[in-house]
């Protein structure tokens, strides 16, 4: 989804899918292992990035929807 290809832009930026990637490899640590094996000190940085995170998902995601419906009213033929 971050790759641009030559129909379409990147849905994701490079620097969100990187961000996604942490709170990936996040989780993959909460489902595998005791909570009290988590740390706050790794944990902060990431619980401070969660509301900026998902501001730019739905920017990214909407970016990307506009650039749907531009190439949809393309296509259209007229009546």
């Amino acid at each position: 989804m971050s790759d641009i290809t030559a129909k379409r832009p990147a849905v994701l930026s490079a620097d969100l899918l990187a961000t996604l990637k942490e709170f990936l490899a996040f989780r993959h640590l909460f489902r595998g292992a005791s909570i009290a094996l988590m740390r706050w000190d790794r944990l902060y940085p990431l619980v401070m990035k969660v509301d900026q995170t998902f501001r730019q998902v739905n920017d990214e995601i909407r970016g990307f929807e506009e650039f749907i419906e531009g190439a949809a009213r393309q296509l259209k033929v007229p009546s």
